[in-house]
């Protein structure tokens, strides 16, 4: 399975969680009225959270698939955090200055940290285990 997991094209994950939060945060109506089911105050950051969380969890099981063990992980961690959070803050830009129908706030931008922060630490607990001696290539 690790084997088959390498050969992926490299951030295809990241890649696809990144389109969909994309899509969810600047579609006008991205998901179906009907489905009301995730409607109490404060869903909205919760929202952001998870997604936020997905991206970053997804670029560390992208990472530690294609990569073997190297010492600068907290660095490039940091540097998927810092991109997670400038994504949020263009799309929030985006959000308030196109005619979307949708808002930019400072709280989402913040549960865009968080969920950023929260993805990183789940991704290396996941995730770390895929990592690869360059022998076993």
């Amino acid at each position: 399975m690790r084997h088959i997991l390498r050969h992926l094209p490299p951030y295809i994950c990241t890649f696809i969680i990144l389109i969909a939060v994309c899509y969810l945060s600047l579609a006008p109506e991205p998901m179906p009225e009907q489905d009301k089911f995730f409607d109490f105050p404060g869903s909205d950051k919760v929202a952001h959270l998870v997604m936020y969380a997905s991206l970053t969890a997804a670029f560390c099981f992208d990472y530690y698939r294609r990569n073997s063990r190297h010492n600068n992980e907290p660095f490039i961690f940091t540097i998927a955090i810092v991109v997670s959070i400038i994504i949020g803050g263009i799309i929030e830009v985006l959000q308030h200055i196109l005619p979307l129908e949708r808002s930019g706030e400072i709280l989402d931008l913040v549960a865009d940290a968080a969920g950023a922060c929260l993805g990183v630490i789940i991704g290396i607990r996941l995730f770390a285990g895929l990592q690869h001696d360059k022998k076993e290539d």
